[in-house]
């Protein structure tokens, strides 16, 4: 596709590349981006929409661990409450 890659000592270093002009783009988790750009607006700095490919998160656990139950009911009350809507519109969202 006729694009060159570069590699960065960690995400404040690309986003720095980003910020100074040195590079048009920096690819990176979208989680971790949106944080990091958000907690510098006056950077002007955003995240594109586009995803490359699709990293979900997971807990490993062992097959038979007796916690897997119990943590994954846990997850999802985290997951339907309202505060968990609150912590991604204030640290990914950027609201």
């Amino acid at each position: 596709r006729g694009v060159r890659t570069g590699r960065y000592a960690d995400v404040q270093a690309g986003l720095d590349a980003v910020a100074s002009g040195a590079v048009a783009a920096f690819v990176h988790d979208e989680a971790i981006l949106k944080y990091q750009v958000g907690r510098e607006p006056e950077r002007k700095l955003r995240v594109l929409e586009a995803t490359f490919e699709r990293q979900p998160y997971a807990i490993a656990l062992p097959p038979s661990s007796p916690l897997r139950e119990e943590i994954n009911l846990a997850i999802l009350e985290v997951l339907s409450s309202n505060d968990w809507s609150r912590v991604v519109a204030r640290y990914i969202d950027g609201d």
